[in-house]
């Protein structure tokens, strides 16, 4: 298995994720409730609804929770992924709307806004120290109650995004974007990020 994301491809990336799901899919479902399933840090984001949970760090460094509650994850992503950064839950409540918005300075706004007593970032271990965090975001769907754009979905420029349980998409996540979940159910996916960067000699 390859041990570097410079030789990977984002395409490359997305077969991965979606061959290791079929592993460690039931360690997910059955272990994600038992995290504190937070609201999403930057408020400004969002209208309450989008729940973020991380378990590796945006340096690159697993969390205590992933290696208590999702081992099998933490072994496929060291023996298959081990060049990604943050890895976090993310879900979209009913009703969930994320304005549009980038992540260039994501690594600095979460490194300053980590330090708030009411958010739950006490349970990893190091912060991003980097000024910027610009990186290809990967949506491994952990389960999605629609395949419909226009009820749920995510906009990034002219690309448009749905979900599928155990498949994969990705998107720059520095470029301006924004989702949506207008059904009456949740949407919960495994984001993994890789830098931009490791990735500067390819079409993304």
């Amino acid at each position: 298995m390859p041990s570097t994301s410079q030789r990977l491809t984002p395409d490359r990336v997305t077969e991965l994720l979606e061959n290791g799901f079929p592993l460690f899919k039931d360690e997910l479902l059955k272990n994600y409730a038992k995290l504190g399933r937070h609201h999403f840090i930057i408020e400004e984001y969002h209208n309450g609804k989008w729940l973020a949970e991380p378990i590796r760090t945006l340096d690159g460094i697993w969390g205590k929770v992933a290696k208590a509650y999702f081992p099998t994850l933490v072994r496929y992503v060291d023996e298959s992924l081990s060049g990604c950064k943050m890895i976090s839950f993310s879900e979209l409540l009913p009703g969930a709307v994320i304005k549009p918005h980038d992540g260039a300075n994501f690594g600095m706004v979460v490194k300053i806004l980590s330090r708030r007593e009411d958010w739950p970032f006490e349970r990893l271990d190091t912060y991003f120290s980097g000024r910027s965090y610009e990186v290809l975001r990967f949506h491994l769907c952990i389960f999605s109650p629609s395949h419909d754009f226009a009820v749920l979905g995510l906009r990034s420029g002219d690309r448009q995004l749905t979900w599928k349980e155990g498949k994969c998409v990705y998107f720059d996540d520095s470029k301006t974007h924004d989702a949506w979940n207008l059904t009456d159910s949740p949407r919960l996916v495994l984001i993994v990020d890789f830098l931009k960067a490791d990735f500067a000699d390819r079409d993304s």
